[in-house]
């Protein structure tokens, strides 16, 4: 008789509405926007404090929000689960916009105001400064005499590079004007190649123009060449046989056309000897 009792507790117990709609919905698939739009939120969100950077929270904000909303509608017709990682994900991309925008604010404000104490302490030094100035003039009109001085020693004809090559600055004019409309000039120097066996090189010397203490920009684009200018005939683009001549005149871009001009040319690996000129343009 005890081999056929029969233990009550061991009777299937029928399950409840709410238990089967547990259960089922615990063997749907996880939602995979619902995730995607929790990842995109959480990108947004740590970004969305770096400045400059915090442009591309936007962009992680508003996938984050369609992906959340996709995500949605399959939750919603029980086809995934996953609602309470959508919810986050989708809370999260509103919140990390709002951050980017509230952020983008404050750090424009902050610029604004740096760039305002700057120009005033600026302004302020220049005011203090002036005294000063007046106080130099005569030291600068002495300096500028010494330097006359120095200047008149220097030649516009002679050897560079070790009597490599012979230079003779000829002359310096104004010229037209470039596609952007700044005034040129053309400065035109001939230069002999003493080398029995080589041909010139580009790099073996180099020509600047200053003009009111800084270099001009050698680099104009014309929409119509000036008379007299060929753009390919540079000592960058023409070389010289060993023991050749050749003309070059080449254009720069002047800042006033009233102030003079100082044509340097020198041995790009260094030297003493340097041969310049100076010309007046008015």
């Amino acid at each position: 008789m005890a081999a056929h009792r029969f233990n009550q507790n061991n009777k299937p117990q029928d399950l409840g509405p709410l238990q089967e709609k547990q259960t089922s919905a615990a063997s749907l698939p996880m939602s995979a926007m619902g995730i995607t739009s929790l990842v995109m939120g959480i990108i947004a969100l740590v970004i969305s404090w770096v400045p400059i950077i915090n442009n591309l929270t936007f962009i992680f904000s508003l996938l984050g929000l369609i992906f959340g909303l996709v995500a949605f509608l399959g939750i919603k017709h029980n086809k995934r689960r996953g609602k309470g990682i959508t919810c986050a994900g989708i809370v999260i991309s509103i919140v990390s916009f709002a951050i980017m925008i509230a952020t983008q604010s404050f750090y424009g404000a902050a610029v604004k105001k740096a760039a305002e104490s700057i120009d005033t302490k600026s302004t302020s030094a220049s005011v203090s400064a002036a005294p000063a100035q007046e106080e130099a003039k005569s030291d600068d009109s002495s300096k500028k005499q010494e330097k006359a001085q120095d200047d008149s020693k220097e030649s516009s004809e002679g050897d560079i590079n070790n009597g490599k090559y012979h230079i003779a600055i000829k002359n310096a004019v104004l010229s037209g004007e470039d596609h952007e409309g700044n005034p040129t000039v053309l400065v035109t120097y001939e230069v002999t190649n003493n080398q029995k066996d080589k041909t010139s090189n580009m790099f073996d010397w180099d020509i600047k123009v200053f003009q009111n203490g800084a270099t001009l920009n050698n680099t104009p684009v014309f929409t119509h060449n000036p008379k007299g200018y060929d753009p390919k005939a540079t000592h960058y683009q023409t070389q010289i046989q060993a023991g050749g001549s050749f003309t070059y005149t080449e254009a720069f871009i002047v800042r006033d056309k009233q102030a003079p001009i100082r044509v340097e040319i020198a041995s790009v690996l260094g030297g003493k000897t340097k041969i310049s000129k100076e010309f007046n343009l008015a």
